[in-house]
């Protein structure tokens, strides 16, 4: 019965998403409302969590060059067709682009900060000359919780009513120790965990494109080319770093090619699975690679119901534990290592702050993912930060509480201050 659950929660925390998450949810709130709209647009307004305007202000959008919440949601208006979920930019077409820009450029869409406590909030409301639709996706990035015409609800699914299972459930009946149980000893050819080999399939496929590409800051494709002309090494670390920044590079840039999240996040699956897949790859044990990188994604989804779906701590800190335990597995790591590359993982990348999503996400995809075999390295040669230390605890839940504790109640005040700096940039440039 549990290891139903835990297949439940797998599929529930990993899904098919086409560029970053905050856009595209917007994008598809945006779209549930279009799909009402029966006459000419006059005005829209966007009113949206801190988090979800944070993360969408500077990710780009796949087949478009323009950034923001009010681009995001003119796609999603002329799009106009939700079923496809947070995929719903993959298949955009250039008159719906045109149309989406005209709409953007006009001003007619206004976007405000919303007076709610939830992390993931998005608003959209709609005016035309006889009509007003307003639509909310909440809680989570795809569920949209109402959807009104002139008030009248033609969809109303109360944020108490959502058929999933919550972060409080899952952080509070799944441990460390039996997700490794439950991964090292998972059945490859069972159906329920096709996910697993779409996340090593897909995510990777996003890695090639980056590296051929000159996506955002080419992270990825740089560390290519210091490695074709050897003014770094060709090792293990640096071609596993190369490959999951590659993706990373490719993701906030707009590739038009669908990731495989995890915990409402695109990079948060890539650099949960790629650096596992790549390095069982090159430490010729493919036959351990879907355990490893099964591992790897239920602990980041462990960490993050702890977390929340949305932090001022970057999520790349979360994904790289994740890796750091699936690699020490990798390398024949005991339970007690794995715990060690824990403990090391949260004494050393905890504090990380997301300023948003944006093309140096891939930096920091990068040093989490250098971090996680540094600090696989140490456990497997029996070191550890020691609980006398900083947030570091004696157990593993321990330390993982302690970083889940800064991450939720430090955020509100960080969330604020980074968003009030990223906004007055943007009004002095």
């Amino acid at each position: 019965m549990k290891n139903a659950w835990i297949k439940k929660v797998l599929n529930q925390e990993m899904k098919l998403a086409t560029g970053c998450t905050e856009p595209g949810a917007i994008a598809l709130c945006a779209a549930y409302v279009g799909e009402k709209v029966t006459e000419e647009i006059r005005s829209v307004q966007v009113n949206c969590s801190v988090n979800i305007i944070k993360n969408a202000m500077s990710a780009c959008i796949p087949n478009m060059n323009p950034k923001g919440v009010d681009v995001a949601c003119a796609i999603g208006l002329m799009i106009a067709d939700p079923s496809a979920s947070l995929n719903l930019l993959e298949k955009v077409t250039a008159d719906q682009i045109e149309k989406a820009m005209i709409l953007a450029s006009s001003g007619l869409i206004q976007v405000d900060v919303a007076d709610t406590k939830e992390k993931v909030y998005i608003e959209v409301i709609a005016e035309t000359q006889n009509h007003v639709i307003r639509g909310v996706i909440a809680k989570m990035h795809n569920h949209c919780i109402t959807l009104e015409i002139d008030g009248a609800a033609v969809l109303n699914n109360d944020i108490e009513e959502v058929k999933s299972i919550s972060y409080e459930e899952i952080s509070e009946n799944l441990t460390f120790k039996e997700i490794v149980e439950f991964a090292v000893n998972a059945d490859g050819h069972d159906p329920d965990f096709s996910v697993i080999y779409q996340s090593i399939l897909l995510n990777g496929r996003i890695a090639e494109d980056g590296l051929v590409n000159n996506y955002g800051l080419q992270v990825g494709k740089i560390m290519q080319l210091q490695m074709n002309t050897n003014e770094i090494g060709t090792d293990l670390v640096n071609q596993c770093v190369c490959y999951t920044a590659a993706a990373c590079d490719g993701r906030m840039a707009g590739c038009p090619l669908p990731a495989v999240s995890n915990s409402g996040s695109g990079n948060q699956g890539i650099a949960s699975s790629l650096p596992v897949s790549k390095a069982a790859e090159l430490m010729k044990a493919k036959d351990k690679q879907f355990r490893a990188v099964l591992l790897s994604s239920l602990v980041t989804i462990y960490i993050k119901s702890k977390l929340g779906k949305l932090s001022a701590l970057c999520g790349a800190t979360v994904a790289g534990i994740g890796s750091a335990v699936a690699l020490t597995w990798l390398k024949g790591g005991s339970i007690e290592q794995m715990e060690y590359a824990v403990h090391n993982m949260i004494g050393n990348v905890t504090g990380m702050l997301c300023d948003g999503a944006k093309a140096d996400c891939a930096l920091k995809v990068a040093s989490c993912t250098h971090a996680a075999f540094l600090a696989s390295t140490l456990a497997m040669n029996h070191l550890v930060v020691q609980p006398t230390e900083g947030v570091v605890e004696h157990h593993v839940e321990g330390s993982i509480s302690n970083l889940a504790r800064l991450g939720k109640e430090g955020s509100d005040v960080l969330d604020e201050m980074i968003l009030d700096m990223m906004l007055s940039k943007k009004k002095e440039n």
